[in-house]
C-alpha cells in the first residue's frame, strides 16, 4: 500500500490490516489535488495495492484532500460493494458509477481543462 501510494503521489494516512473472515485491508490516503489523483493516479494505485485482489475478503479505500468530506469512498466484501465521490470531484472519477439510462456523465472537469 505505501509503495503503490508512494508511486502515485498519494500518502497513506491510515492503513489497517483486519481479518474478520480473512484477509481484509482499510487504507485512507491524502492527496494534494484530488482532480488529479482521481483521474490520473487512482486507477494505478488500485492496481498497484491490489484493492480489487479477489483473494481478499474485502477492501476499504478513501481518498482525503483535507475537505470536511471524503474525497472518494470504495469498499466491498465477499464480492458486495459500494461507493461514493464527493459532488465536486466527480467529473474526474475514473469508475463508472452506474447511472441512470439517460445519464449524461460526468461534467468536464474545471481543474483540468485545457
Amino acid at each position: 500500500m505505501r509503495r503503490a501510494a508512494l508511486l502515485t503521489t498519494a500518502h497513506v494516512e491510515e492503513l489497517d490490516l483486519l481479518q474478520p473472515d480473512g484477509l481484509a485491508c482499510a487504507v485512507v490516503l491524502a492527496v494534494a489535488e484530488p482532480h488529479g489523483f482521481l483521474r490520473y493516479g487512482l486507477r494505478a494505485f488500485v492496481e498497484l495495492s491490489g484493492h480489487f485482489d479477489r483473494s481478499r475478503r474485502g477492501s476499504y479505500l478513501e481518498i482525503r484532500d483535507g475537505g470536511d468530506q471524503a474525497s472518494w469512498i470504495t469498499a466491498y466484501a465477499q464480492g458486495h460493494g459500494i461507493g461514493h465521490v464527493r459532488d465536486d470531484l466527480r467529473c474526474c472519477d475514473p469508475f463508472d458509477r452506474g447511472g441512470a439510462l439517460l445519464d449524461p456523465g460526468p461534467p468536464p472537469c474545471p481543474k483540468l481543462e485545457r
